[in-house]
């Protein structure tokens, strides 16, 4: 699990250096006046399947971001078709836990749609292009997303 991967970092934070806390904040609630704290997260969390990373995530963080379900090959699996329910899902899960929510990404390379490797022209790559990153910004799946990093 990712999550876990950080739990040193976790006991560095939450215990105090200068002694042990009885009682230890979270993340979220040590640096709420300076940023926010995040997490990727993927299918089976914004699901909700494993209840240890659920409340792992909501009592840490306070800002999400997508593994892949925003990247093309998800919300767009065919040129021209558009499948948001993932996405939706994202965005009910960040609104009802009251996070912070980023979208991840919107071109990424080993991720693209299927039929872009065939694309023979530089325009209609930029027109894919304009109009995948046109829909998804604007469409009506993701008006709470506050932010879209930039991965190209």
């Amino acid at each position: 699990m990712k999550y876990f991967r950080v739990t040193a970092l976790l006991l560095l934070i939450l215990f105090d250096l200068n002694g042990y806390s009885q009682k230890p904040s979270s993340l979220k609630q040590k640096f709420k006046n300076a940023f926010l704290i995040g997490a990727a997260i993927g299918t089976d969390h914004i699901l909700e399947k494993n209840q240890t990373a659920n409340n792992l995530i909501k009592q840490q963080f306070n800002s999400i971001t997508p593994e892949n379900i925003m990247k093309a090959e998800v919300i767009q699996p065919e040129i021209g078709r558009y499948d948001f329910a993932m996405a939706d899902k994202y965005v009910a899960y960040g609104q009802k836990n009251k996070m912070h929510l980023v979208g991840h990404t919107l071109v990424w390379h080993s991720q693209m749609t299927k039929g872009v490797d065939k694309i023979q022209s530089a325009d209609s790559l930029r027109k894919y292009m304009t109009d995948h990153i046109n829909t998804v910004t604007l469409t009506a799946a993701t008006p709470d997303v506050l932010t879209i990093d930039a991965g190209l």
